[in-house]
């Protein structure tokens, strides 16, 4: 007969529950072969997907990537050094659905379900009607700026080289019939090339005889410039930066245009209708596919939520993380209205998540009621609607390298009053004491940033914290060296009709490099991107030591850490004013250096080395701003021959891309599932 055991003997604690019916199934790991290849193609300075994968609890996801790269034929030796950067990041999906992925992830066991519409899906047929009909409005009306507004952001959804297609969401799989094609149906890109860029071209280059048909006018991002001239392709205008006027390319005026920076105003608002378009093409829908197209956009979402967390300078941006750029989206959305959506879960009343079904519904929606209203004169009244969408469906820009400008920020102190008291005629020297101490304190949350765990970090030291699992969480980051630039054969001129197939430029890279072993404990989105930067090179410039004047611009260890110190606009370039562009730590010109060009390299080699300040392109008349501290695409054209006519996100790009991703994950998955009877 056994013994009677005891608790303790039995292995139960005290606490343990001894009848718990739950069911945990552990299951082994099983291997699934999944590399996959992505042929693509890419602009210089934009945060580009090479790779999208979900993953969910209990994977282990190793990842390297092979890189196969091409470029169309270059007109000289580029002497500066290129990089190509390929970073990956964990994106749970509780950072895309804060409000809601704790009951809308799990089963429910009892009660109510979550609405479908707390997904991030995206009605793609009354997306499309909506900006349709709104086009055929503005047309009527001749409203030059909107109507420009709504075909760029239908080209960020139908174009071959947007987002939707580089999530392999190919939406470019629709075609156009336009009356000038006759019944030819044609891709987005191409109408966009033959038609649309070609009258919107001519219609906003600079005439050459003194008049101008349209002009660029800045927001707030460009607080000093009047208006920005488009210039044809090619024309860089050296040494055009002045307070009065500010030249651009084509290519460079579509990207401020794209990202929403600068607003078009028309002066001779009569000649729209009868000069630039007849018609908008129709798309192709004979099966009525676009009536019953959802699509789930997460991976889009996380795309965002990532450049917004990493891809900005917290000092300089507006949006520095990913918390703010979901509350940026929802003040978009609904402002400071008191009207915010929700829906009822067993009682309980829900707010809606902010790129949730019901948001991209209603925000579609919204577009064709900012057109009813007729408020397009005002760039105010659509921008906070089209922006919701712009912030969503535009490919993002990487930072700018990081030297003495471009690393610098906008002010020179935290914010906070350090001035002390003066009583009677005389100061208090605790007072002064505390005020001192008081700017020692703004001058170290100035150098940390205003990110709560760089704060955390510089004021209390220690380990960090935790990951959280709201926000995007980096995993690795390569730096890929392009060696060379050696044409693979010659052939005819780029600007033919054969060239592309028959003239390119091989960048040397190096072999397959091994990125990162994820072993996953939260579903989420792994988002992999690629993006190329170079070292710039300055040719306006005065060194700061210019300005050492008396022993007290020398360096002095006790002044050292005593506020900030501006950086001049003269020393950006010589010939402007003496004031403030920006502000960096006290003696930054004995910690950091920038790389500078005289003599040939200035006006007869543009295209040898990328000369920052010779490039096209609105840089900022007074002060650092947040378009300033990024790359544009644009200013790596002066190293190519031509580009032939290519405009649209999928025909105009810089490097020819051939990526091999090697995954091999290990997941809780049976390799073949029983079949049910």
């Amino acid at each position: 007969m056994a013994k009677n055991l005891t608790g303790k003997q039995a292995g139960i604690v005290k606490g343990d529950s001894v009848n718990d019916p739950q069911v945990r199934v552990m299951r082994g790991k099983n291997l699934f072969p999944q590399s996959f290849r992505h042929p693509s193609t890419a602009r210089y300075g934009e945060v580009d997907v090479i790779g999208a994968m979900r993953a969910e609890r209990g994977d282990t996801f190793p990842y390297k990537f092979v890189t196969d790269l091409n470029t169309y034929t270059l007109q000289s030796p580029i002497k500066s050094e290129v990089n190509m950067y390929t970073a990956a990041f964990k994106v749970p999906l509780k950072a895309i659905y804060p409000r809601n992925f704790d009951i809308m992830y799990p089963i429910p066991n009892k009660g109510d379900d979550v609405p479908l519409d707390v997904r991030c899906v995206f009605d793609v047929g009354l997306f499309y009607s909506v900006i349709k009909s709104s086009l055929m409005s503005l047309y009527t009306t001749g409203e030059f700026d909107a109507f420009v507004r709504l075909v760029l952001l239908l080209e960020k959804v139908f174009s071959a080289g947007g987002l939707f297609a580089k999530f392999n969401m190919h939406l470019n799989s629709f075609k156009f019939v336009d009356v000038t094609f006759g019944d030819e149906p044609i891709s987005f890109d191409r109408w966009f090339d033959i038609t649309f860029a070609p009258n919107l071209k001519d219609f906003l280059v600079y005439d050459g005889q003194g008049t101008i048909n349209a002009s660029l006018h800045p927001i707030d991002t460009f607080a000093g410039l009047p208006y920005v001239t488009v210039v044809p392709d090619g024309d860089y205008r050296l040494g055009h930066n002045t307070s009065a006027n500010s030249y651009v390319t084509f290519r460079r005026a579509l990207e401020l245009l794209r990202n929403g920076t600068y607003y078009i105003s028309m002066y001779q608002r009569d000649l729209v209708v009868n000069t630039f378009f007849e018609s908008f093409p129709e798309i192709v829908d004979s099966a009525n596919v676009l009536s019953t197209l959802n699509i789930n956009i997460e991976p889009i979402v996380a795309y965002q939520l990532t450049c917004a967390h990493f891809f900005s300078n917290s000092k300089v941006d507006y949006v520095y993380t990913s918390e703010l750029f979901l509350d940026n989206a929802q003040s978009l959305a609904y402002g400071d209205s008191a009207f915010i959506p929700t829906y009822v879960w067993n009682g309980i009343v829900k707010l809606y998540d902010v790129f949730s079904g019901y948001y991209l519904r209603v925000m579609s929606r919204r577009i064709e009621d900012i057109d009813r209203e007729g408020n397009w004169d005002d760039p105010a009244t659509y921008i906070t609607a089209l922006s919701y969408w712009y912030n969503l469906f535009t490919i993002q820009r990487s930072l700018r390298y990081g030297d003495y400008f471009t690393a610098a920020h906008p002010e020179p102190l935290a914010v906070g009053d350090i001035n002390a008291p003066v009583i009677d005629g005389s100061v208090n020297a605790l007072d002064m004491t505390r005020k001192l101490q008081l700017t020692r304190l703004l001058n170290k949350v100035n150098i940390s940033g205003p990110r709560i765990e760089d704060y955390l970090l510089a004021l209390f030291g220690g380990p960090l914290p935790e990951a959280p699992d709201n926000v995007p969480i980096r995993l690795s980051l390569e730096k890929s060296n392009i060696e060379g630039f050696e044409v693979n054969n010659t052939g005819a001129e780029q600007s033919s009709s054969d060239a592309r197939n028959i003239t390119t430029t091989n960048l040397r890279l190096t072999d397959s490099r091994y990125m990162f072993e994820a072993s996953i404990d939260k579903p989420c989105w792994l988002i992999v991107v690629q993006y190329y930067d170079a070292e710039r090179i300055y040719s306006k410039t005065l060194d700061r030591f210019s300005y050492h004047h008396d022993r007290y611009d020398d360096f002095i260890p006790d002044l050292q850490f005593e506020g900030d110190q501006d950086v001049k606009l003269q020393e950006l370039d010589i010939t402007r004013p003496d004031v403030p562009f920006a502000y960096n730590l006290r003696y930054m010109e004995y910690k950091n250096r920038y790389s500078y060009a005289s003599g040939g390299f200035i006006e007869n080699l543009p295209s040898w080395a990328f000369i920052t300040d010779n490039a096209d392109g609105a840089e900022p008349n007074e002060h650092i701003n947040p378009e300033y501290i990024r790359s544009s695409p644009s200013e790596f054209d002066r190293f190519y021959k031509s580009f032939a006519g290519a405009y649209s996100l999928g025909s105009y790009f810089h490097f020819i891309v051939f990526n091999t991703n090697v995954v091999n994950p290990q997941r809780q998955m049976v390799l073949a599932p029983e079949i049910l009877a």
